[in-house]
């Protein structure tokens, strides 16, 4: 069956930037990965005691804190960066909303479901830089400013591949996952109802609460752009 639309069409993605490959000279590389909060919080492996694993903690304050900076900017294709930035001009930092970013992060790139998303290294400079007046530094000398007409751009081609590519990756990750439809205003307090089916370590789950159905970690699916 289909999922609900809040699955299909999310009001918010968060894109974190993924360490850039060794090889220095590559110009595209599957360095960025996509998450929707809504999703990640609902969708949740489940343990060899057959109850959900929740979140950690840093990284559900991490979340917590994306959607808050999401309402305040307006944002439906959030980066990692802009809460940073918007921790920043609120007078805070991660440490002092108690965020190990470390942590928090390292756990964010397990995730799934996600889209790896394939950027250029200007897009991947962009995505990942918090400074206010960011500068990109060119073999021949140049830097010119990273502004917010740059930011904005590749937010919009980031949110128009993703509306392009997630509804199909969603639907397909979560097939034979989900159970009736039910109304999605009461999703987070609903549980999904468990296949009761063996369960691989490896498998990742679907959470509206604590119970989940199964999903398995490989459901990460690539996408690629060129903003």
């Amino acid at each position: 069956m289909q999922p609900d639309a809040w699955m299909t069409r999310p009001p918010l993605f968060l894109v974190t930037g993924l360490p850039w490959p060794e090889d220095d000279g590559a110009a595209m590389a599957e360095a960025a990965l996509a998450i929707a909060p809504d999703v990640t919080q609902a969708v949740r492996p489940v343990g060899s005691d057959g109850q959900p694993i929740p979140l950690g903690r840093d990284l559900a304050i991490m979340l917590a804190a994306g959607s808050e900076c999401a309402a305040a900017l307006y944002k439906r294709v959030l980066f990692m960066s802009d809460i940073t930035r918007w921790l920043a001009d609120t007078g805070r930092t991660w440490e002092h909303i108690g965020v190990d970013f470390a942590t928090a992060q390292a756990e964010l790139e397990q995730q799934s479901p996600a889209l790896l998303v394939t950027v250029s290294r200007a897009a991947y400079n962009v995505l990942c830089c918090a400074a206010r007046s960011p500068t990109m530094h060119h073999a021949l000398g140049r830097a010119p400013e990273v502004t917010t007409d740059d930011r904005e751009k590749l937010r919009a081609a980031i949110d128009a591949r993703l509306d392009a590519d997630w509804p199909g990756y969603i639907t397909k990750a979560l097939e034979g996952a989900l159970p009736p439809a039910r109304s999605s205003t009461s999703r987070h307090h609903e549980h999904l109802a468990s296949s009761g089916d063996a369960l691989d370590r490896r498998d990742r789950r679907d959470r509206s609460s604590p119970t989940s159905a199964p999903l398995r970690a490989s459901h990460r699916r690539r996408t690629r752009f060129r903003p």
